[in-house]
């Protein structure tokens, strides 16, 4: 966050992936709220959620563009967790398929987001701390889910594609490491000129 406000620019940051890891980590806070789990077992998701709406609205006010897209994204989460809240609209069942394509929404929201990196060449508004810690929370998962619940097939595949993926964002940054936005390499090129 602090890197695209010192930057002033969310370029190589996709709005819709974002939005994509939103629903998924609400769908999540929305499982566990009704299963009545302990804050400590999900407390991270729902600060994650908070974090990516900020994100969100940073990229509304530093992306290029109009801000209509981003508008309509928000006003349809609302929609959506306005039905959620309701378990006769939102019925547990419904809540259990929800909470099951999650993993297609990660995968989903990784790839935009691999996409988006690859596209502006420059991975400048990523934090390599934020990126590495991602990578190894979910290849920890991967680990915790083969010690703890070896017969969920279903998290494993979750958690072995977000870290396939994480890891692969993390090459870019890596990749991309010295690369920087075009306006920034201006900017920079204009202060050695002086």
């Amino acid at each position: 966050m602090m890197k695209i406000v010192s930057n002033k620019s969310a370029e190589g940051i996709s709005m819709l992936a974002l939005f994509l890891e939103v629903i998924n980590y609400s769908v999540s806070v929305v499982h566990n709220l009704r299963h009545n789990n302990p804050l400590i077992a999900w407390a991270e998701t729902l600060n994650l959620t908070f974090q990516n709406i900020v994100l969100m609205v940073l990229v509304m006010v530093y992306g290029k563009g109009n801000m209509l897209p981003g508008t309509v994204m928000f006003v349809a989460y609302a929609g959506m967790l306005f039905v959620m809240q309701d378990e006769q609209a939102f019925t547990s069942e419904y809540l259990s398929i929800a909470f099951a394509g999650g993993t297609m929404l990660t995968v989903a929201a990784r790839g935009i987001q691999i996409a988006a990196i690859q596209s502006a060449g420059h991975a400048q508004n990523l934090s390599f701390a934020t990126v590495a810690l991602q990578f190894g929370g979910s290849v920890a998962r991967v680990f915790t889910t083969i010690h703890e619940m070896p017969d969920d097939t279903d998290m494993l595949f979750a958690f072995g594609a977000a870290s396939l993926l994480n890891g692969v964002i993390l090459l870019q940054l890596i990749y991309f490491w010295n690369a920087k936005a075009p306006e920034v390499a201006a900017k920079d090129a204009e202060k050695k000129t002086q």
